[in-house]
């Protein structure tokens, strides 16, 4: 099932590292039971898509960087894969730091 959502993500012109994750992340969720997560959600990227409500590739944006703090615009992109590189940016910093700050503009939510 895997290897389908990614290669139904590559042909919405997701990158290979995007279309990896997202895949995964799609794969666990309806496995437990959660309805509104699961590989059925690909024909909603599909259809966001062709109304221009999402963007692929993600051309995920840092607007604003300090020490602790990341303001990051997710450009209408696949959210999952947006969300999953800020927080690997900010636990980058939270290993350097007492603390740290991620503040995400425009996820994109997409739910039956």
């Amino acid at each position: 099932m895997k290897e389908v959502a990614i290669a139904i993500l590559k042909g919405l012109k997701a990158t290979d590292e995007e279309a990896a994750l997202v895949a995964e992340i799609f794969g666990p969720g309806r496995h437990a039971g959660y309805r509104q997560h699961g590989v059925h959600l690909l024909t909603l990227c599909q259809t966001a898509l062709l109304q221009d409500m999402i963007q692929i590739p993600t051309n995920l944006k840092v607007i604003k960087e300090g020490e602790t703090t990341t303001l990051l615009d997710g450009a209408n992109g696949l959210g999952q894969f947006a969300v999953h590189r800020a927080m690997e940016a900010n636990i980058r910093k939270a290993k350097n730091s007492a603390w740290d700050v991620l503040w995400f503009e425009t996820p994109i939510t997409l739910a039956p």
